[in-house]
């Protein structure tokens, strides 16, 4: 997931998640006055300060010219809260790239705290196969536990090597997955019976309706 901050009105191009192509936000059909919101949902969310104005040659109250498209374009309300949420990330040609970086501190009842730390990059390159398209990806993830934490103490590494068959865009989605973890606990949840580390392959299916 992606936001933007949005700093301009008119037709929108985006590069589509997953794929190469390109995507033509026009705002026509959202409505004069009307939150741009979930109109391109699931792949595309506005914030709520984000309306679309019609011109008025075209019976709204908009006053401008030479719009992109005929007679919609996208204004915002409150430059602070004019955001696009890109919910599958964004994409530079066949590219797909992301990472996160997350930290918790909280205070244990003695008195005493504790910060764990959890971070992830994940790439990927899609491959069109006809109307499907093939996404090789490789992502990394690294867990380092407090030793005053309430969560596993110590150091949790995952390396994952797989593949992504989108059939049917991201509706219908097979995957290929070789997990391989490693790392070193030294609290009781590591007692090689409460939380056990060891590879995996996975193979699965995904559906979105």
């Amino acid at each position: 997931m992606k936001k933007l901050l949005l700093v301009a009105a008119g037709a929108a191009l985006i590069a589509a998640p997953a794929t190469a192509a390109v995507t033509v936000l026009t705002f026509e059909g959202i409505g004069n006055l009307n939150p741009v919101g979930n109109f391109y949902a699931p792949t595309y969310i506005f914030s709520p300060a984000t309306l679309a104005l019609v011109d008025a040659d075209a019976g709204g109250s908009g006053n401008f010219a030479n719009e992109p498209s005929p007679s919609t374009i996208m204004f915002f309300l409150d430059a602070n809260n004019a955001i696009l949420d890109v919910v599958g990330g964004f994409t530079t040609g066949g590219l797909n790239f992301d990472a996160e970086c997350d930290f918790m501190k909280r205070r244990t009842l003695s008195g005493g705290h504790y910060t764990d730390r959890v971070w992830h990059v994940r790439t990927g390159y899609n491959i069109r196969a006809r109307s499907t398209w093939v996404e090789p990806v490789v992502a990394v993830v690294r867990f380092r536990g407090d030793r005053l934490s309430v969560f596993p103490d110590g150091r949790d590494r995952y390396l994952d090597l797989g593949v992504n068959w989108y059939i049917r865009q991201t509706r219908v989605k097979l995957n290929l997955h070789h997990t391989r973890q490693s790392g070193s606990g030294v609290s009781s949840w590591s007692d090689g019976r409460t939380f056990l580390r060891g590879n995996l392959i996975g193979l699965g299916a995904q559906f979105v309706y």
